[in-house]
């Protein structure tokens, strides 16, 4: 009796749950379809992921009354841009040095911008390595001497307006590693690390001297936070003394490849006597390119790059190299062209010292993803050596329609 009761009792208990179903349509549960009226036909765009373009198929599935599509991820060779594969890569030469040279009517000036006297290390006195300089028809001088202005040359009997030269305020920092200072500074004795923020604050230039000394073309990460820091620290010393530091032309491209990656900036070459005694004379000096001979004409060149630089072993004093006569960026064309006097083989560099052309004109049609070239005009008697020409690529999006 008792076990009946109790069948009883569940019984009653579900009868109140059985008639809660919600949705019930008589005797059968029937929940709403949320897929109803819905059309899987309509695909998101296309749209890029990383170097990856994903598309999606054209038809979906309904779940829970949202459409679920399947896709696929196609790597991009040359980048994915706003929803498509770059289908070509467009390459600009972004910047030129030479861009604001009238080749035709600016003139091209000797220089020389490291050099010493009696006052510190040199074998001459300052009015000898003067009109050392001056016989050879330089038309720029700075004296550097070693943590001593020697300044102004009329203190050592020469003025160079009457000699028709252009005379250079300058000093070699010399207690680490070593730094010419340009124009306005006022500390005479410093190293590299206070000296190249002291000229900046002053309103002055700068540039490194002889690095294969110090460093090795692997250790180039050294020098950039220089270069970022202090827009007035514009050149490296690529030949020295002749050539004691061969090395020193990869650093300089090492230096140029992550500098202009990373800030679209790059670092002037320099071909620099370092003249202590006659046998270091004219073996290294730069063209300077300028509407005039005057200090803010100079300046500009300095920090602009707007001249190229030489090496000539026998150090004749008549500079007895080629000559640079135009340069011409054609965006347009994707060209560079030099027209140059004495015939020389040009060679174009780019990074890391890899030959990427011959000949007077380089097309950098297809120079993709590379940062800068430079050229290297090969003559009889020496070369000469163009700065570094930075390039920016483009993708450009492509659809089929």
């Amino acid at each position: 009796m008792s076990q009946s009761i109790t069948n009883v009792s569940w019984v009653l208990l579900l009868a109140p749950a059985l008639s809660l179903c919600v949705g019930c349509d008589g005797d059968a549960a029937s929940a709403p379809d949320l897929c109803n009226d819905v059309s899987c036909d309509t695909p998101p765009s296309a749209t890029c992921v990383g170097d990856s373009l994903r598309t999606y198929d054209s038809s979906g599935t309904c779940l829970n009354g949202e459409c679920d599509y399947g896709f696929t991820d196609t790597v991009c060779p040359l980048g994915c841009v706003a929803g498509a594969c770059a289908a070509e890569a467009t390459v600009n030469c972004t910047l030129n040095p030479y861009e604001q040279v009238s080749w035709s009517t600016f003139d091209q000036y000797k220089a020389s911008f490291h050099t010493h006297t009696t006052e510190s290390d040199g074998s001459q006195s300052p009015a000898e390595v003067i009109d050392e300089y001056y016989s050879a028809d330089y038309d720029i001088l700075a004296i550097t001497d070693h943590n001593h202005l020697t300044w102004p040359w009329s203190d050592y009997g020469r003025d160079p307006t009457a000699l028709g030269m252009l005379a250079v305020r300058g000093d070699e920092y010399s207690s680490s590693h070593h730094m010419n200072a340009f124009w306005d500074f006022t500390t005479i004795s410093s190293d590299l690390e206070s000296g190249i923020p002291h000229v900046h604050e002053s309103g002055g230039l700068s540039h490194i001297n002889h690095p294969g000394r110090y460093r090795a073309p692997e250790e180039w990460a050294w020098y950039i936070p220089w270069y970022q820091d202090y827009d007035s620290c514009v050149g490296l010393e690529v030949f020295n003394q002749g050539d004691r530091y061969s090395n020193d032309r990869t650093l300089w491209d090492n230096i140029n490849e992550s500098y202009f990656e990373s800030d679209g900036r790059l670092v002037w070459g320099y071909s620099n006597d370092d003249k202590h005694t006659t046998g270091h004379l004219y073996r290294n000096f730069q063209f300077m390119l300028l509407p005039e001979l005057s200090e803010a004409a100079l300046r500009e060149a300095q920090a602009t790059g707007a001249f190229y630089f030489c090496y000539e072993p026998g150090g004749s004093g008549t500079a007895d190299v080629p000559r640079m006569t135009d340069i011409d960026v054609d965006n347009t064309a994707k060209t560079i062209t030099i027209a140059s006097t004495g015939n020389p083989s040009i060679t174009w560099i780019g990074p890391g010292g890899l030959i990427e052309g011959s000949g007077e004109v380089f097309d950098f049609t297809d120079y993709v993803d590379t940062p800068f070239v430079r050229a290297v005009l090969d003559g009889e008697n020496g070369d000469c050596y163009t700065q570094p020409f930075g390039f920016e690529t483009t993708p450009s999006a492509h659809r089929d329609r």
